[in-house]
């Protein structure tokens, strides 16, 4: 890949970047010039016939003393990839494949010691796929997914140690398939939730570190319930509260432990523990 970043280091109030990669650039070398489908362990054949490029770029901008102004966007270009078993052609299936993003945020710094500030963003990604053969029996279809979300945060600082963090933010998850064959059921799903963060935490250069937190996630399953993979349904609500404790010993090694409890329960409302997690960093 290759990029394009704008001289920060004169002026950061005003930063731009531009980057442009080739995905996945050695699979054809592997699989169909170092023949990697004749080894024994290798069952099927995945080559491309149009190789994906992603192309993401970024600004960003200060407005006065107090506004800061953000955006983003990506995009994967069209790309077809085959997959078929061994070294027969007609063996499998052709998915061609497209992905966009684009993102923004305005924060607004307020007396240097609360910053408050919303965001949206909007992913969406395609895949088709076709058999190789008609007469494979392979579902062929169209496949659309996407996700909106748009919120606010703000941070409140509270001496040289803590700080208050909180985010909440509305999204929505369509997902249509379209079957070729048109006997297959298509797919309509649609849901949407209000998710959020309260966050109070202690950071410090040496010393105690420590956070107490509630996430939530309150979704509803506008429609298609039941119509996308899933292990159960995700028509219900979920609250989880969440503490970890550490030390940083300088600004070289610091660790962090912490756990969480689900306050809601898990569907059979019995099982209240809701995960650990760690972190050990060393830094030089």
């Amino acid at each position: 890949g290759a990029g394009w970043q704008s001289e920060s280091t004169q002026n950061p109030r005003h930063q731009a970047r531009l980057t442009l990669a080739v995905l996945d650039w050695p699979n054809n070398l592997i699989y169909l010039g170092l023949d990697a489908a004749g080894q024994s362990q290798v069952d099927s054949t995945l080559a491309y016939e149009r190789q994906p490029l992603a192309l993401n770029g970024s600004v960003s901008t200060t407005i006065g003393e107090a506004v800061r102004v953000e955006a983003y966007g990506a995009v994967m270009t069209p790309s077809t990839i085959l997959q078929y078993e061994g070294f027969d052609t007609e063996l499998g299936i052709r998915q061609a494949e497209e992905f966009g993003y684009v993102g923004g945020m305005v924060e607004w710094s307020v007396g240097g010691t609360l910053r408050i500030g919303g965001f949206a963003t909007y992913v969406s990604a395609v895949t088709e796929r076709t058999a190789l053969s008609p007469d494979l029996g392979v579902d062929e279809y169209r496949l659309h997914e996407s996700t909106t979300n748009v919120g606010g945060f703000g941070l409140l600082g509270m001496g040289n140690s803590w700080h208050t963090e909180i985010l909440v933010s509305r999204n929505w998850r369509p997902e249509e398939r379209v079957y070729r064959d048109y006997v297959s059921p298509a797919v309509d799903y649609l849901d949407q939730a209000w998710t959020g963060r309260l966050l109070v935490r202690r950071t410090a250069a040496r010393g105690l570190l420590a956070d107490l937190g509630l996430m939530w996630d309150a979704r509803d399953v506008v429609r298609g319930d039941g119509q996308v993979p899933a292990v159960e349904s995700l028509d219900w609500d979920n609250y989880r509260a969440t503490v970890a404790l550490g030390w940083r010993f300088n600004r070289h090694v610091m660790f962090l432990i912490g756990a969480g409890l689900d306050l809601d329960g898990d569907r059979s409302g019995t099982n209240r523990f809701g995960g650990l997690r760690g972190r050990f960093s060393v830094v030089w």
